[in-house]
Order: C-alpha cells, then structure tokens, then sequence
C-alpha cells in the first residue's frame, strides 16, 4: 500500500495517497533540523496530517505544495497505519508526537528566537496558548496574521527580519503558507519554518477513549481514500 525509494536527505522515502514523506526516526529528523538551523538559505519542513492528506485529495495544488518543502515528516499515526507500516519505533514516536516534543525543547534550550503565523488571530491565540501551557519558556518574539493577498507581505517579511527571527512556527493552511513562501522565501532571514498545523497536538491528545475514536475515523477515512486510488489504478 506503499512504496519507499532512495532520497537525497533520506536513505528510504513513504508515499501515501501520492504524497511524498521522509521515513525516518525522531532523532534523525533532529539532526537534519539543527543543520537546517545553522543555514544561510530558509529550510520548510512539513509535519504531515491525516487532515492534510485528505485534502490532498480534495484540493488542487495541496500535494505540489507538501511537495516543495525540504522535510516532510509524519505526525499521525493514523497515516502510518492506513498505510500498512508496522515499524514499531515509528508508531510509538509518530502517536508521542516525540520528534516535536524535542524540537520545541531544542528551540528553548537554544535561546531561538521563535515568530507564529497563522491564518486568524483566533488560530494565533490558541496555537500560543498551546505553546505557552504546554512548552513553557519559549521565546515566542512575534507573530502575525497571514493574509490570502499580498498586500501585507512586506509589513511582516520586515517585522520578522526586524526581530532577527530564527524560526517560524506556522499554523497555516498549506496552500496559504506555499503561496506566501513563494512570494517571500527569499526575502526572509530566517532559518528555518515548519508547519505544525491548525491543531498543535499534546501528548495525550491520542490517549484514552477519545483519542483511539480519533484515531479511528482518521484511519477509515484515508483506508477510503486509499482504494479508491487503487481503483483509479485498476481501472
């Protein structure tokens, strides 16, 4: 269900439902997120959703998107296992959200200088509060709004090269984030942007009853989706 080949950054590659994503543990993502952090050029990395799959699916332009980006990890287990892969080490790291867990705790032990985006001030709100509750002692130095124009690009590409941004956390949709990077990846200082998503998960999101039905609806949907690409195929 599906397929793996050679990478440059990665020894082995998954894609599912078309989408590319690097196969690899959380510490080896680290690594390659700390060498992004001492660059000169911006560096995207994509923490994939089954969410985002779907809409894959669904929307135009999201899988070319998801594509563009430097690290594309995977950040449901759901994903992993509509898939067929049973690599225990990977199950337990993708449901413990552990490759973010240590990405969140480099960014504060290193002293980052951390901007959110997002695509409202509600979304920028709770993607702080999770952050300030969950990951005390970030040093969170911005953020702002991202518009679906771009009228407002040059007011934060220099309020985040202003603020000598090191990272930027973003809660964007895909396709509202690609269209910015497009328009302003080279105009940003920054090092590093990864898309965590609308919905920035704790570590017992996937836990207990709740968590499993989740899970379980996520599964079944992209098991759906699944087949009928197989069918697409046969046919």
């Amino acid at each position: 269900m599906y397929r793996e080949k050679t990478g440059e950054k990665m020894e082995k590659k998954i894609s599912v439902l078309g989408v590319w994503a690097d196969r690899c543990t959380a510490k080896d993502a680290m690594r390659i997120c700390v060498e992004y952090s001492h660059t000169d050029a911006l560096n995207i990395v994509e923490i994939l959703t089954a969410d985002v799959l779907v809409q894959s699916r669904m929307t135009e332009g999201v899988k070319e998107n998801i594509a563009e980006a430097d690290l594309v990890l995977i950040g449901d287990k759901a994903i992993l296992e509509a898939a067929g892969i049973t690599d225990r080490q990977m199950l337990k790291e993708t449901e413990g959200n552990v490759f973010l867990k240590m990405f969140l705790r480099f960014l504060k032990k290193d002293g980052q200088r951390l901007f959110l985006v997002g695509d409202s001030q509600e979304d920028l709100a709770e993607f702080q509060s999770f952050l300030e509750t969950h990951h005390q002692g970030l040093r969170i130095v911005g953020s702002a709004v991202i518009p679906e124009h771009d009228k407002g690009d040059d007011m934060i590409v220099n309020q985040i090269n202003g603020l000598e941004v090191d990272c930027i956390l973003s809660g964007l949709s895909v396709a509202k984030q690609e269209a910015f990077i497009k328009r302003n990846r080279n105009l940003l200082n920054a090092r590093l942007w990864m898309r965590i998503g609308k919905t920035p998960r704790t570590s017992g999101e996937s836990s207990g009853f709740a968590g499993t039905v989740r899970n379980f609806l996520r599964k079944h949907i992209l098991i759906k989706e699944m087949e009928k690409e197989n069918r697409k195929k046969e046919n």
